[in-house]
């Protein structure tokens, strides 16, 4: 760094080897010390280049994320996100927050100019919830400032995209942000709107807070677009898929069954046919709740764009034993499937399997699903012939 004619020129593969040589820990104890006074260095080298450069770097907010990772501001970060965690896994039992270099490195990093201090807080938001493990007092005090919308908007943007987009959350870093993310909802940039149906999905699953009573799904939904609020529900359906019957039929008594009424009577707004179609997915997992669940699906209009995967998951499911509330299901999703040409054999089985089972009371909803698949699947014709052989 100090031959070279143009450090700035190399500042990145500088900060990639130190970030590498951070990771190891078979150096003698001084070395640690001595790398990351270089990384103290990059930072002067960075503002100087930038300066050189002329004209200061423009922010685009909807893009700051992965423009962060490539910028030697956010790779700093990254660099003494790596050197703490080193250090941190060889003397745990004696921890007790990071090193002072390391907080003054942060800080600085906060109060630069420009694009490099808004790279840095996208780096910081990503890397927050590790942050305050390793020092729960400094991190609320210096790095949960960040995320405030009202403080500097551009700086909470960077922050709340690196959060989201790379960052993990528990419930301590939930309920720290939890003012700043409701904000999020009218206030993030449109490439992150995504991330954050997401997120907001993560808090109703595994969050210790109710997420009706204590306001986050009224006013997430009340202000999210409908392409966001089908991210939420699919985001749902991915997570009771993932977990076990117990956990997900548990979400039902939780909050499902409540907020499925809710939208039905358009609280906090009326559910339209696309999201009531992600949301039928969730049926799948209900359990005993089946019954409650198929009655509220069938109260308003769905269009289901993926009939396949919901009839080949059906297939496979608990809520295929429940005949009647099946029965009624396959006639509702197949009066709004809008890919029914493409899971014909699918239904074909479904229909065969409900209607083998001869239950009393599905005999008009099998004949209703065979009649909506005639539309698109030559062979409904036969799994009418079945269900009237077959169900009295």
């Amino acid at each position: 760094l100090d031959r070279h004619q143009s450090p700035y020129g190399i500042i990145l593969s500088v900060i990639r080897l130190l970030e590498a040589l951070a990771k190891r820990q078979d150096f003698p104890p001084a070395v640690p010390d001595e790398i990351e006074e270089y990384a103290l260095k990059l930072r002067d080298i960075g503002l100087a280049g930038d300066s050189a450069d002329g004209e200061p770097r423009a922010a685009d907010l909807g893009t700051i994320a992965g423009a962060a990772v490539n910028h030697w501001a956010g790779r700093l970060v990254s660099f003494w996100a790596q050197a703490t965690s080193t250090r941190w896994q060889a003397d745990q039992d004696s921890w007790h927050g990071l090193p002072a270099r390391t907080k003054t490195a942060l800080s600085k990093m906060l109060t630069m100019p420009g694009f490099p201090s808004l790279a840095a807080a996208a780096v910081m938001g990503a890397n927050f919830t590790f942050l305050l493990a390793a020092d729960d007092p400094w991190t609320v005090g210096h790095i949960l400032p960040i995320f405030d919308w009202d403080a500097d908007a551009d700086r909470a943007a960077s922050a709340w995209a690196g959060h989201l987009t790379m960052g993990q959350w528990n419930p301590r870093v939930a309920a720290l942000l939890w003012d700043h993310f409701v904000q999020s909802f009218t206030r993030i940039a449109p490439e992150f709107r995504q991330a954050l149906a997401v997120r907001v999905a993560g808090y109703s699953v595994y969050g210790t807070a109710d997420p009706l009573d204590s306001g986050l799904l009224p006013k997430y939904i009340s202000t999210a677009d409908e392409e966001s609020r089908q991210r939420f529900a699919s985001t749902i359906d991915d997570a009771l898929q993932r977990e076990s019957a117990e956990f997900a039929e548990s979400q039902w008594d939780r909050w499902i069954l409540r907020y499925w009424r809710n939208r039905l009577d358009s609280v906090p707004r009326p559910l339209p046919a696309a999201e009531a179609g992600e949301m039928v997915n969730w049926i799948l997992a209900a359990g005993r709740y089946i019954p409650d669940a198929v009655a509220l699906a069938t109260e308003g209009p769905v269009q289901i764009p993926s009939s396949f995967r919901f009839f080949r998951r059906l297939n496979e499911s608990p809520a295929a034993e429940d005949t009647a509330s099946a029965a009624c299901l396959v006639a509702h999703v197949l009066a709004g499937a809008t890919d029914a040409p493409y899971a014909c054999t699918e239904i074909g089985q479904v229909i065969y399997l409900l209607a083998d089972r001869q239950a009393a009371g599905t005999r008009q909803d099998l004949l209703v699903a065979c009649s909506h698949a005639a539309t698109h699947c030559p062979d409904a014709l036969t799994w009418q012939h079945h269900v009237e052989n077959q169900v009295t």
